[in-house]
């Protein structure tokens, strides 16, 4: 069992850098706050069309995700003398994007069965996993502390002016929600990867965003269905 967990780990870091500059911190940090206040905002308003009461929901999502940042830094502190930065990060970040590609459909799902606390899973898990990126992020280099707190304060403002102003309203929640997925994956990808893997990663990126923008208004129109189905 020892020895499969070290060869496991081994393959992990030949496909990982070693180390991160400081500026690619920075860039990471800003991104990924961007990218996981981005889903909140999607999953309050996910939320609002499933139960009603817009603020309520915006309220509760917002007041969870940030006690389940303090919960995730909790969590951090048991990981980061167990295990790597590059294990916990990659993992970290698989756990997120796999649970933003499913959570809409999910909380569809587990609204339409009337278990309806069941729905702000998604939103306390996001906020766990963002809670263990920053502090690991900041565990690189603890001398960029105020500047890595700055960039992921900025990354979070910066989603709360794109969602409601251009995004949301361009393209709806589902694809918008999938739309930031693929730069979650990117900014994650081009910075720890290392280059001779990238390509592959971008390539499969490109072909994404363009099925999901062709594909915007029939993303909406099943969601909008699958909606119509809890009041039928």
């Amino acid at each position: 069992m020892k020895e499969r967990w070290i060869s496991s780990t081994t393959k992990l870091n030949s496909l990982i850098k070693n180390k991160l500059t400081n500026f690619q911190i920075i860039i990471l940090s800003f991104l990924l706050a961007f990218c996981s206040f981005f889903y909140e905002l999607c999953f309050a308003q996910l939320l609002s069309s499933l139960l009603g009461g817009t603020y309520l929901q915006y309220a509760f999502t917002i007041g969870l995700f940030t006690s389940s940042l303090g919960m995730g830094t909790l969590i951090y502190e048991k990981l980061k003398s167990q295990y790597k930065f590059e294990y916990i990060f990659t993992l970290t970040e698989l756990f997120l994007i796999l649970t933003i590609l499913s959570a809409p459909w999910l909380m569809i799902m587990i609204s339409n069965m009337g278990v309806n606390f069941l729905l702000y899973l998604p939103v306390i898990l996001v906020g766990l996993l963002t809670g263990i990126e920053l502090p690991l992020l900041i565990s690189q280099e603890e001398k960029l502390l105020t500047k890595t707190l700055a960039a992921d304060y900025s990354g979070m403002i910066f989603a709360a002016i794109i969602f409601p102003l251009y995004l949301f309203p361009k393209f709806g929640i589902l694809p918008s929600l999938f739309l930031v997925c693929m730069i979650n994956i990117f900014s994650v990808s081009s910075l720890i990867l290392k280059r001779h893997y990238r390509w592959l990663v971008y390539l499969l990126l490109l072909i994404n965003i363009v099925i999901i923008v062709l594909n915007a208004e029939k993303l909406n129109e099943l969601s909008s269905y699958l909606l119509e189905l809890r009041h039928v």
